[in-house]
């Protein structure tokens, strides 16, 4: 059983692609974004019976952030770097969206310790989110030894928990290319082409909550 938790609320490098795109985030961060165009949320990831997941990776539930849908990621014995817990944030349903489509965000994804809060730890980055680049995080947020040591406090009782930060720009994030399909620039939506594809295509209700109701998920 997984259950997740979501709050509303007014470092190490990241593991992160080495495209374009990923070498744009400084760009981005430079332009001129309020504060009042950012929707952010904390949301917890309690994981029960973690010695019994056998899948590579694992999904928390979905929650609508900014007017899109985002979710944890979970590679219990790695995904890149053996012997580490890799912890990703993921937009879901990525190969619906909008050519072009980007969001930025910036988010912290920490593995709870249970026993000492303050010994928790917490990894944090900024990413451009494409339909391309749809995850983003760590892999390595914490070493295996360490997580499933029991005095540590990470793995309690076969249970633990991760909880992710997260905050994500309304403005509309679009990349403008040249004939050769590479990036050329990112605009925010209110400097659009009026040809570029919207991600109103997508998006009707700009809530942050939950798509289903209960909190609790199995595997």
């Amino acid at each position: 059983m997984t259950e997740l938790q979501l709050q509303s609320e007014s470092g190490s490098e990241p593991e992160l692609s080495e495209s374009s795109m990923g070498r744009r985030v400084k760009k981005l961060e430079e332009l001129n974004i309020h504060k009042d165009d950012a929707a952010s949320v904390t949301f917890t990831w309690k994981i029960d019976n973690f010695s019994k997941l056998n899948a590579v990776k694992h999904f928390s539930d979905v929650y609508v952030i900014g007017c899109f849908e985002w979710r944890i990621l979970m590679y219990p014995r790695g995904k890149k770097t053996v012997g580490y817990l890799s912890v990703y944030l993921d937009v879901t349903g990525s190969s619906t969206l909008p050519k072009g489509w980007a969001r930025y965000a910036h988010f912290s994804l920490s593995v709870v310790n249970q026993l000492q809060s303050s010994k928790s730890i917490t990894k944090d980055a900024g990413h451009v989110f494409t339909k391309r680049e749809s995850e983003s995080g760590f892999a390595s947020l914490i070493p295996l030894s360490e997580f499933y040591n029991d005095r540590e406090g990470y793995l309690v009782n076969d249970m633990c928990i991760i909880e992710a930060k997260v905050v994500v720009h309304k403005s509309e994030i679009k990349l403008l290319e040249d004939q050769k399909g590479c990036k050329a620039a990112l605009v925010l939506g209110g400097c659009l082409p009026q040809d570029a594809p919207s991600s109103k295509q997508v998006c009707t209700e700009p809530t942050d909550s939950p798509l289903n109701g209960p909190i609790v998920k199995d595997h």
